[in-house]
């Protein structure tokens, strides 16, 4: 995408967005928690170089910083939760602290590296925390959520469809075709060779 936009000289005409990665990937910048300024910044400053921009139009957090039942998962368990909360005790300044890490975007904004936020695998509680403390301490809005949406997952209609439409937070809707089952490839047990199922199926049981 970066030579993309060095040969065509087209970066003005399109809207870009990327991802800082959420917590719990040993391989990305060390593991552990992932929103913190210092890691935002090295998140971010990578992919501008690789991208060859010197912004970002739409800048996420890739999933919450926090036990809870993203990735289209249902149901919220308190002991998960609190077993997340032991965890990450060294990390208790920082973890779920929307107010720091908004302070952390809003630095970016300012210096023009980004120019909207938003959110993606995010719950209903998580958009309004962000949404409240965006508005109390006058710090970024989330503009944005990007989640699962498809005829075999609409959780999105519960409760965050109300947010989004209220406080024009869209949708950006993924997976709209259920990791490729609404296309009838994967009907009688069938796995195509090469195929997404095929080759990750332990990733995708959600559908």
């Amino acid at each position: 995408i970066g030579n993309w936009f060095k040969e065509k000289k087209n970066r003005d005409q399109v809207i870009l967005a990327s991802k800082v990665s959420g917590p719990g990937l040993s391989w990305v910048r060390e593991g552990g928690l992932q929103y913190s300024e210092k890691s935002i910044t090295e998140a971010l400053e990578k992919s501008l170089k690789r991208l060859k921009t010197d912004y970002i139009d739409l800048y996420q957090l890739h999933w919450p910083e926090r036990k809870t039942n993203f990735f289209s998962r249902l149901g919220y368990s308190v002991e998960d939760a609190k077993k997340a909360i032991d965890e990450h005790k060294e990390d208790s300044n920082e973890w779920n602290d929307f107010e720091k890490i908004l302070i952390a975007l809003e630095k970016f904004t300012k210096e023009g590296k980004i120019r909207y936020v938003g959110l993606s695998n995010e719950t209903p509680w998580g958009l309004s925390k962000f949404l409240e403390v965006s508005k109390l301490k006058s710090l970024p809005k989330m503009m944005s959520v990007q989640n699962p949406y498809n005829l075999l997952c609409r959780t999105y209609e519960i409760g965050l469809a109300e947010i989004s439409i209220r406080e024009k937070s869209g949708l950006l809707a993924y997976s709209p075709l259920a990791g490729g089952f609404l296309t009838g490839k994967y009907r009688n047990n069938n796995l195509p060779e090469n195929s997404r199922q095929k080759l990750f199926g332990e990733y995708y049981t959600r559908y």
